[in-house]
Order: structure tokens, then sequence, then C-alpha cells
């Protein structure tokens, strides 16, 4: 529960204390100066960080699903204790007790797993110097109602950059339509939704735009043409989920490298 790392420690490494359930304080040595990809990953009882004035490196993953931290002390941190802040990009979130979150007017990214399974949260609030949102910013946020602001859709149920869906707020969803260039990782870890409809505009898919949507019966494509697959690999979902497809485009859907799969799972749209 309580650990004190040892003086001279440089670097904390891919995954260092990755699910060290019970820890709930932790002393980083001074001298410390990188903190990498996913080191605290799923540390859910972790409280509190206080990052040394020798860090000069801090990963987006680094503190991905510390859903109990409370606050962030020394380099980095923001006004409010909340986020740590690296050249104008919010790297990591003490989310506890947190429902409603406004980037403050100045930050210019979201970075990556910034709120992986924080399930207190409803809103998001997105100011206009926002220029991007990093890969999987708001996966498995179940209780995420809405976001406002820049990127926000619409509906207020994602966030649209550049075209591309990167963030889907499912609570209280089963089924939902979108019609945009691109659809990112998105929809990747919504355990609730059953039903997804894809307008005509949906050209790109991410590999993982549908991964663990473990509820998911039915996906239904508009687009005569099947949408590509980022990397040109093959889309990976619940290999038994019913894929509605335009009647006319029924064998090209089947033959598609990126499709070819669920061939046996694909029936012609009405």
């Amino acid at each position: 529960t309580d650990v004190t790392l040892p003086e001279g420690l440089e670097r904390l490494t891919y995954q260092g204390l990755t699910y060290c359930h019970a820890l709930e304080r932790i002393a980083l040595p001074t001298g410390l100066k990188l903190i990498g990809d996913f080191a605290f990953d799923e540390c859910k009882n972790l409280k509190e960080i206080d990052v040394p004035y020798t860090v000069e490196q801090i990963s987006e993953s680094a503190f991905a699903r510390c859903v109990s931290l409370e606050k962030f002390s020394g380099r980095n941190e923001s006004s409010d204790g909340k986020c740590l802040v690296v050249s104008g990009t919010v790297v990591a979130l003490a989310p506890c007790s947190i429902s409603r979150l406004e980037i403050p007017f100045g930050i210019v990214g979201l970075g990556s797993y910034l709120c992986d399974s924080c399930n207190e949260l409803t809103t998001v609030v997105l100011p206009q110097s926002v220029e991007y949102v990093g890969y999987n910013a708001f996966i498995a946020c179940y209780g995420l109602e809405r976001f406002e602001g820049k990127f926000a859709s619409e509906d207020g149920r994602c966030l649209i950059v550049g075209g591309v869906a990167k963030a889907f707020a499912p609570s209280g969803l089963t089924s939902y339509r979108i019609d945009c260039h691109a659809v990112d990782c998105a929809f990747s870890g919504c355990a609730t939704i059953r039903e997804l409809h894809f307008g005509p505009s949906v050209c790109r898919m991410h590999e993982h735009a549908l991964l663990n949507c473990h509820s998911l019966t039915d996906i239904y494509m508009s687009s005569p043409t099947p949408p590509a697959i980022y990397d040109d690999v093959t889309l990976k979902m619940n290999p038994a989920v019913t894929i509605h497809v335009p009647a006319s485009s029924l064998e090209t859907y089947k033959n598609d490298p990126g499709w070819s799969a669920y061939a046996g799972r694909m029936v012609p749209k009405d």
C-alpha cells in the first residue's frame, strides 16, 4: 500500500507499477527523469502523486485508470492540482469526485487514455484552444452523457475532430447513428451500445473502432463502398455481430480485406 522508490532511480518505464491495485501512496525520488507509458496503469487506489521537479518526460498514458487519484503536486501540476500539463497538453487527470470536467482555456491537447474508465464523469467541456484529442482519451467512460464546446457533435454525444469521431458519450443509449468522414476508437470498449448505424460519409475506420463492444449485436452500413480500415488490416469486433449492408454491395463487403472475416455475418439491408 505504501512504497518509497530508491534514490538514484532515473526512469520509471513501461508498466513499471501496472496493476498494483492496493497501492495508495508512493514517494518518487528526486532525480527521477522519466515516467513512462502505463507506468501506474490501473493503480486503482492511488490517491496522490508528488512529481519531482527533476522529471523531464511524462507519458500521456502514465496514469491511465488511476480512478481514485485526488490530486497531483510538484512539477507540471495545474492550479487546482487535478491535472498534469506538459507543453499545453493535459497528460494526466486526477478524476476522483469529478463529474463535470472543464478543460481550461489555453490547453491545446488532451492526452491518450486521459479519462480511461472515469465512470463518475458525466460532462466534458472543451475550450476553443484545444487542437487535438489523443487516442482512447475517453474509453470506458460509461457514465459520460455529453460533450460541450469545441469538437462536440450537434447532439453532444461525440467529439469529432477534423471529421474523425474520437470519443463517444454512451450513457443511456443502446442505439446510435453517426455520419462523419472517419471513426477512430470512439466506440472501442463501449459495453452498453447494441446497435450502431454508420452514415454514407463514413469511409475510414480504425481497426479497434468496435473492439470490446460486448453488447453490440448489429451494425448498419450505408456506404456502398466498404470503409477502409486503418493500416490495411482487418476490423476487430465481436464475431457474433450481424452486419447490415446495402443489398447491391453485399458481395463487395464480403470480399473486402478489412471486412471479409465477417462475411458469414453479413445480410442485405432493406
